[in-house]
């Protein structure tokens, strides 16, 4: 039996339906899986290598941690797809040890030597735009939040990286290195200094 390849195969409008539905599926069942890319950096950044952090346990119980804090202002970005979470972590390594911070939320943060002239200020962190404060990384948006956090550590130098890890409302995880600009560049929003 002999098969003419030249033959014409035609497609109806209930095929050519079937084929658009398909391509639709696909693209649908794509765009829920490929994950998120998420891109950051520091644009600010008040440090105290000394600090403590006072706070109430679950059991009503004073509790101390002791450590260096620091309030970051952070740019981030998102592309392939919004990124909704439901928790952070953050996570700073000195050379091979890596140790998991405690983000808080202070209404001011006092600023010391590195800010100059605003030594002894304070500044105040918005409250909507802290970083757990908010669930929703859109894609193709570039976003600024702040987070204080204090790491459980006495070392008298800052971190070498920072990570942040966005936990998802399914439980899966999102790790991205936190980049930081040139120290020269940092960026001062004096509208939030107190007292100026």
């Amino acid at each position: 039996m002999l098969i003419n390849c030249h033959e014409q195969i035609s497609l109806t409008p209930a095929h050519f339906t079937a084929i658009c539905g398909v391509i639709t599926i696909i693209l649908l069942l794509w765009n829920n899986f490929k994950p998120s890319k998420v891109y950051g950096k520091t644009i600010s950044k008040a440090i105290s290598l000394k600090g403590r952090y006072d706070y109430t346990n679950k059991n009503n119980e004073p509790e101390v941690i002791l450590g260096q804090v620091y309030l970051l202002k952070l740019s981030l970005s998102c592309s392939q797809k919004t990124l909704h979470y439901a928790d952070v972590n953050i996570f700073v390594t000195y050379g091979k040890e890596e140790i998991k911070c405690h983000i808080y939320y202070t209404e001011y943060f006092p600023l010391n030597e590195n800010f100059g002239d605003l030594n002894g200020k304070k500044m105040k962190t918005p409250a909507n735009e802290f970083l757990t404060y908010n669930s929703v990384l859109q894609e193709g948006k570039t976003t600024f939040y702040y987070v204080n956090f204090i790491v459980p550590c006495e070392k008298d130098i800052q971190y070498d990286k920072l990570t942040l890890e966005f936990i998802k409302p399914n439980k899966h995880k999102v790790k991205i290195e936190i980049k930081e600009i040139d120290s020269k560049q940092f960026f001062v929003d004096y509208n939030l200094i107190e007292n100026q």
